[in-house]
């Protein structure tokens, strides 16, 4: 299926999370299917609407697919997800000194350095 333009196109960021939580054998299917419904809507009701819409089904698409793998197998479930946040803190603990140690040695001034660092 080919798009007219630019703006019929889904939102990148919501196909990529989609993609990102799909098992890859039911990827294209799901992919497919959401991107048809995307470009008919859009034709219909505008593309707006559509992205709006594309946003919607993208996250109950990946809520689905992490229930899913929750019955599926539980455990292993679990354990990726405490082992994923464990990780996130040891890293964030061990990157954040080293940023500011960059910092501080080649004395970049606070205005260069973007607001979300600073928090």
């Amino acid at each position: 299926m080919t798009y007219p333009s630019f703006s019929l196109q889904p939102p990148r960021l919501a196909v990529w999370l989609v993609n990102l939580f799909t098992v890859p054998d039911s990827a294209e299917a799901i992919m497919g299917d959401l991107l048809e419904e995307f470009s008919q809507i859009a034709h219909q009701a505008g593309v707006v609407f559509a992205r709006r819409w594309y946003w919607r089904q993208s996250l109950k698409t990946i809520v689905h697919l992490i229930c899913a793998a929750y019955r599926a197998a539980p455990w292993l479930t679990s354990a990726g997800v405490v082992g994923g946040s464990l990780a996130q803190r040891l890293l964030f603990r061990l990157v954040t000194p080293t940023i500011f140690a960059v910092l501080v040695r080649y004395q970049i001034p606070e205005h260069r350095i973007p607001h979300r660092f600073l928090v």
